[in-house]
């Protein structure tokens, strides 16, 4: 609601001039012309009203209420609506309208607004693993309405992951939730298909009395496991870490080994 005082000495100079003219007058009349001005961010929208009033004693109030409605669709990201009326009458000049909620003089009625989170998902994400090792993904999802700006919570089943994120081979479905406080909170999901490449191959090269195995360095996610015996299934064998040390070069991980009395076997796992 919007409260405008009319000063005193604006209604006693009108009072004043129709004295002068020869005319008694106790009472002064005002015909106001109330201009009502919406921002919604960059858009205005001016509206006039025109109402007289009739009588009004000098240093009286007049208040006016604004019931606006605003059409949809709302601009996006939109944070606040500002109204304010410009009043004119006979004998005075413009005077703009107070908003009695706050100590600020002649200000706008300022009114918060909460918009309901919309969110876009990625498009749907296909990859290739090295064998049993993937690169982290990164991955990110297209706020496209908010106020405030919504928090975005991503979970693949019960798990609250971040980007970027190693994902299992397989299809994972990754659910997106986007809450501001506003409701309907905002949900989209995509998925990311980690498509298993082919396993490593071992390369065992003799090196006078070394031996040096290698393998690709892009399957940094196995491990080289060694064992003095292999008994061929259903028999089981009992394989341990190497220790190392090892070396990456020219993208291959290398691990030296000295030729010893007795027969190693070498295998990659993950």
């Amino acid at each position: 609601m919007k409260t405008i005082s009319i000063p005193q000495r604006v209604a006693a100079v009108k009072q004043n001039k129709l004295q002068q003219n020869g005319t008694k007058a106790t009472k002064t009349s005002f015909a106001l012309v109330a201009c009502v001005i919406l921002f919604l961010g960059t858009f205005v929208a001016p509206a006039q009203v025109i109402r007289t009033l009739g009588t009004l004693p000098p240093g009286g109030t007049v208040k006016i209420t604004f019931d606006v409605t605003i059409n949809t669709p709302f601009p996006a990201n939109t944070a606040s609506v500002t109204n304010q009326g410009i009043v004119t009458g006979t004998g005075f000049g413009p005077i703009l309208t107070d908003d009695p909620a706050t100590g600020a003089f002649n200000d706008p009625t300022v009114t918060g607004v909460t918009v309901a989170p919309q969110i876009t998902c990625p498009a749907d994400i296909v990859t290739n693993g090295f064998g049993a090792c993937v690169s982290a993904i990164p991955f990110s999802t297209a706020v496209t309405a908010g106020v405030p700006s919504p928090t975005l919570v991503y979970e693949l089943g019960p798990t609250v992951i971040t980007s970027p994120y190693v994902f299992p081979a397989g299809t994972n479905t990754v659910t997106v939730t986007a809450t501001n406080g506003t409701a309907p909170n905002a949900t989209c999901s995509f998925t990311v298909v980690v498509l298993a490449g082919a396993a490593p191959e071992l390369s065992v090269v003799s090196s006078g009395t070394n031996i040096v195995v290698s393998w690709p360095a892009s399957y940094s996610c196995y491990s080289l496991e060694h064992s003095s015996a292999f008994v061929p299934p259903p028999g089981t064998n009992v394989w341990a870490v190497h220790p190392g040390p090892f070396t990456t070069n020219a993208g291959n991980i290398y691990i030296t080994n000295g030729i010893g009395p007795t027969n190693q076997f070498f295998r990659l796992a993950f």
